[in-house]
């Protein structure tokens, strides 16, 4: 069985209600679903109603990816485990496409694949057309959770669980998927890649990079790896960045104050 954890707001009703009718739809029908809501439960339930496959529905009045996240996890029944958004959905043969590769693969306890978007043709990133059997920590910043699957025993436990300062509704707000390779890794399971599309989602424009976003990635890459390569990581990806930044400069200053608190808080 594969166990799907979906936080959600209960805001984006048509996103969920396309993410609940494509898995109703799943050609692989072992299922269930984990539904952490964080607000508009009654709207949340209704839509779970009108489908039939099995879910539970955790109620939260705290707000937080990650924190929603992990308190899904201790109500998970299957032996795999995957971390869903409420705005994307699933191709009909996405779950079966899951249980072959790891059935392929039975040594490997984590499985990356790759995320679509078919309203455009294109895939969500760029991804390898070659496998890997073992990513590597590079690798780490190039994932997304909607494209992780996980036996579930690696979460037995709670020895791994996702760092709640990171994410959507936390102080850092990204980088909460990149930091759970790491620990998994970091814990000594398997973690391989598979250039198969098992989720859709729709791709996001090229932008300008929003400052807050930018001066939250230090801490990301001081997290995973450490202070002295995670700063010259951070002063890379920012070089990288530079021409798509708001104000850089004074952006750049304030990244160093977040790392500076962090550094302090992390001790």
């Amino acid at each position: 069985m594969i166990s799907i954890i979906i936080p959600t707001l209960g805001q984006r009703e048509q996103e969920l209600f396309r993410l609940l009718d494509s898995l109703s739809k799943q050609t692989y029908t072992n299922f269930e679903v984990i539904m952490v809501s964080q607000d508009n439960h009654e709207a949340v339930e209704a839509m779970l109603k009108q489908h039939t496959f099995t879910y539970k529905h955790i109620k939260l009045d705290q707000k937080g990816l990650s924190m929603a996240r992990n308190k899904g996890l201790p109500y998970i029944s299957g032996d795999y485990v995957t971390f869903s958004d409420d705005d994307c959905w699933y191709p009909e043969d996405g779950l079966q496409k899951v249980m072959n590769a790891f059935l392929e693969h039975s040594s490997t306890d984590v499985i990356c694949f790759k995320i679509h978007d078919p309203l455009i043709q294109r895939d969500y990133k760029n991804y390898s057309a070659q496998p890997k059997k073992e990513i590597s920590r590079i690798d780490f910043l190039r994932k997304s959770s909607i494209e992780i699957f996980a036996k579930t025993h690696c979460f037995k436990n709670e020895k791994v669980l996702f760092d709640e300062r990171f994410g959507l509704g936390s102080p850092y707000k990204s980088g909460e998927e990149n930091i759970i390779l790491h620990d998994l890794k970091a814990a000594g399971f398997k973690i391989a890649y598979e250039p198969t599309v098992v989720v859709y989602h729709k791709k996001r424009e090229q932008e300008i990079v929003n400052n807050l976003d930018i001066t939250k990635k230090g801490p990301l890459f001081i997290r995973i790896y450490g202070k002295p390569l995670g700063l010259i990581l951070f002063h890379l990806f920012y070089l990288k960045k530079w021409n798509t930044i708001n104000n850089p400069i004074n952006s750049y200053k304030k990244s160093l104050t977040e790392i500076k608190e962090y550094s302090q808080t992390a001790k």
